[in-house]
Parts: structure tokens; sequence; C-alpha cells
């Protein structure tokens, strides 16, 4: 074979003008108005073959079409019509975007990918043994601020405020490509290509969550992350995991660069504290995608007012709906998050949407020294803040003081056996009409990460044994039952999971 001669007026090959011309030739593909299953065809001029041409087109059966919206159950099939053999029922135009105007605020597009938005896809998603700038981008930025967060703890040495400016530089970049991240889950969900929404779903879902608890977790190291001097110990040594490691050199196996999931999404995981609890992150899609933009952050004093209101909205929807607390609408939020926010803000994180707080998760560290301080502070505020039962328009109503008898009883002591291996404490609030549960989890995730990262070796939450729902959600996330009606004089089942 002739070798080939190249002129010298031939230009270079530049593999970033070859992908910049494949991601425009992309685009029309991936903007087109396509759904899942066989597509009609438009007849095109070759000539047809006597024996195919009076053949009548062949009749392709649908595949079930399910809605995007987690509100309406999976529709049926749809008949054929009479303009095709396809049996595809035609939507109107603009329809689709009415179903999603309807209970949620468009997430900012109309239905196509960006030029921009298909490269962060590639790069993200780049070859099997390498990974795209993106990728690599947001891998040696996790990893360095995960070896620096010593310059941001909260019990540190005083460090040059040039080192504390290019660590928050450098966690900005990371959080606004974890951004970039969600708002691409977003475009993928809306965009008018669903074949492709049904192709990528599953793999921009698992890294928009995972890019969640990332996201969350560096916000959270500035200052609040204890330093190496701490008494509880650093977890920043325990992994080797670092954004140009494959998963052949870390096992010494020849495999893809991905151990536990896959992808980008594995090594992040990895780079986290609780990077090996594969439990945590490793679960199906949900049938129903949505496009909602969700946020996990960590508490601001701001918060408090909205947290409150939802967790009052929740105590109403188990009354009934009754409020017999109108005239101290602060109570249910004092007794279910007040003592977390006022003594440990540290360890709450929120969970928002386009629409506002849609659900939060507050912990406690050491519960022995967290219950000492509510008995010392926490409780006398309350007894000042509700006093007791007198006549006049002031009088406490009965039911908000037997919500102080159980704040009361909230403090009561635990059994050491289970404060030996389960010294933290968590509480998770959301609202029901959360369209994606999967981001519960990432919220719970991200409060998980915390308390590994300051030492903690175990959490424990108590749930009441007819909420069955909880239970099941929290023992897929690998909490196994403690103790039944023994913690404290309430009926109540603990769950715990070692970290």
């Amino acid at each position: 074979m002739a070798a080939r001669v190249f002129s010298s007026d031939e230009p270079d090959y530049c593999p970033d003008s070859a992908l910049s011309e494949a991601l425009r030739d992309w685009m029309d593909e991936l903007n087109q108005p396509l759904q899942p299953g066989r597509q009609s065809t438009t007849p095109t001029s070759r000539a047809k073959t006597p024996d195919r041409a009076d053949r009548p087109p062949a009749q392709a059966k649908p595949l079930p079409m399910f809605p995007l919206s987690s509100g309406s159950p999976p529709t049926s099939p749809a008949k054929g019509g009479e303009n095709g053999g396809e049996g595809e029922a035609k939507r109107p135009p603009g329809e689709g975007l009415k179903h999603k105007a309807q209970g949620r605020v468009p997430c900012g597009g109309k239905g196509l990918l960006s030029e921009a938005q298909v490269r962060l896809l590639v790069g993200l998603h780049y070859l099997p043994h390498e990974h795209g700038p993106a990728a690599q981008r947001l891998l040696q930025d996790l990893t360095w601020l995960k070896s620096n967060c010593h310059l941001v703890s909260l019990n540190g040495k005083k460090t040059a405020q040039q080192k504390v400016e290019e660590w928050r530089g450098r966690a900005s970049r990371l959080m606004a490509l974890c951004e970039d991240i969600a708002e691409l889950h977003c475009s993928v969900v809306g965009g008018v290509n669903r074949a492709v929404l049904y192709d990528l779903y599953p793999y921009v879902w698992d890294l928009r969550n995972t890019a969640l608890v990332a996201k969350a977790f560096v916000c959270w190291l500035d200052g609040r992350v204890l330093g190496d001097s701490s008494t509880l110990g650093s977890w920043k040594n325990c992994f080797h995991w670092c954004g140009t490691t494959t998963g052949a050199e870390l096992l010494g196996v020849d495999s893809e660069p991905w151990v536990f999931k896959g992808g980008v999404s594995g090594e992040v995981q990895m780079l986290l504290p609780i990077g090996s609890s594969t439990e945590l992150f490793t679960h199906p899609p949900p049938l129903f995608p949505t496009s909602r933009l969700y946020n996990v952050r960590p508490y601001h004093s701001k918060d408090k007012v909205e947290l409150y209101r939802m967790v009052r909205q929740l105590h109403l929807r188990t009354q009934g709906g009754k409020d017999s607390n109108s005239t101290h609408p602060d109570v249910t939020g004092d007794r279910c998050l007040g003592a977390c926010l006022a003594l440990c803000p540290e360890y709450s994180f929120v969970l928002e949407d386009e629409l506002g707080v849609c659900g939060c998760v507050t912990g406690v560290q050491d519960v022995r020294a967290f219950i000492k301080r509510c008995h010392a502070t926490w409780m006398p505020a309350m007894r000042d803040k509700y006093p007791g039962p007198r006549t006049g328009p002031s009088a406490v109503p009965a039911h908000t003081q037997d919500l102080l008898l159980l704040m009361e009883e909230d403090q009561g002591e635990y059994p050491d056996s289970l404060l030996h291996h389960f010294p933290s404490q968590l509480r998770l609030d959301a609202l029901p009409q959360l369209v994606d549960a999967s981001v519960s989890r990432t919220l719970l995730t991200a409060l998980l990460a915390a308390l590994k990262a300051n030492g903690s070796q175990g959490v424990f939450c108590e749930v009441q044994p007819t909420d069955r729902q909880r239970m099941e959600f929290l023992t897929k996330l690998g909490f196994l039952e403690i103790l039944r009606g023994e913690a404290r004089s309430r009926e109540g089942v603990v769950l715990g999971r070692l970290l």
C-alpha cells in the first residue's frame, strides 16, 4: 500500500477543532423532536425494486410511552391513527411545554441543548480510559480542595489570606461546574429529543446527584471542617484516589477507570469521606424524569423562617389540617429543628428548588454533649418563650404544652451502648410534593459526609414504627434497626448505620 504523502500546505490535525466540527453535526441530531422507539421515516427519491414498490409499509408496534412528570401515572400506548403505520399519537404543538409549566418553574431552557452543554456532556463521558477536560478539572479541583481544606478549617492555624482566597477561588470554580452539570441534567430532561433523553438520562441523573453532594460538601468545608489537630482524627488521608488514578492502578487488575459505578461519577464518589458506602450512591433512576432544578447547600440563618414554615406544614398534615397552635406558630419548629439550628447549625443542610426550600436535614455530631447543652441553654429559653398554664388571652394552649413536654422528652438520655457505636444523630424532613425522591438521598448523603469528615463513626435516627415509608427509605441507605421502644419513654424505632 502506498504511503499517503502530506503536502506542506495541509493544516495540522487539531482534536479540539475536530470535536467542534462533530458537535455542530451532533447538535442537529440531538435537537430533533424524536420519540423513543421506531420513528416514522419520510419517503425518499430512491428507486424501489418491483417486488418492494407495491408492498404496503409494515406497521411497527409502538412502545409504551411514559410521561416525564412524576405527578401523573404512565399512560397506555397510543393506538394508531389514520395517517401512519407507526401507531403513535400526535401531540398538538406546544403540549409538552404546557405540561412542563404546570406545577413547576422552567429551568431556563427552551427545549434545545446548547453547544456548550453538549461539549460538557462529552467531556464528562469522554473515553473508556481517559476523561475529558471538564471531568479532569472537576477531579483535580476536588482532590486539591480536599487535600488543602486545613486552610479553611474551623480550628486550624491562622493561614495567609492569599492561601485562603486561592482555596475559595478553586471551590467557586468547582461549584460553578457542578451547577453546570445540574443545568445539563435539566436541559437533557427538557429537551425535544426524547429518544436521546431515555438513552442518556441514567448517566446524567447519576452524575447530577453526585455533583450535588460534592458541591454541598465543598461548600460545607469552608469554616466547618475540623483541622488535623482535632482529637476526632482526620479523614483526608484515608483515600488513595486522585484524578489521574485509574481502577486498574488502584486494584492491580485490568479494568475500566471506574471501580464502583462508572466514569467520573465513581471517582468523585471516592473523593468523598463516605465514598466506600456504595449503597448511598447506587440506586436506579426514577421512572419519571423531572427537569426541576435542585440544589443542596449548608444551612444559613436566613433559612430558619422557611424551615419552620415547612415543618409546621408537615405537622398540619398529620393533624388533618387542623391548626391548634395558631397563637404560637413557632412551637413545632422549635421542637423539631430549633435546638439543632441554634446549637449545631454547622451540621444542617437545606434542599431547595426553583420554588424555594423543600427539605432539610439536621445533624448532631456528639449527642452526649448536645443533650447537656440543651438542658443548660435551650430548654430554659423554651420555658421562657412558652410559660406554664395561666388564664387570659396570653395563656398557652394545652396542645402547645403537650409539645413542650415532648420537647423535654426529646432531650432524654440514650443508652450508652447506642452512643458508643453511634455517637451522632440526624433528622430528615422533606415536603411530600417532592418530585424527584432521589434528592432526599442526596441531601442525607451530604450530611453523612460532613459527619464523617469531622470524625463521627456512626449515626442514628428515630422513626415512628407506623412510618413504614421512611423506614424503608433509610433501610435502603444502609440503616439497620438498633432499638425498638427502648431508647426513650416514647415508642420509636432507632435506626443506625456506621460511617
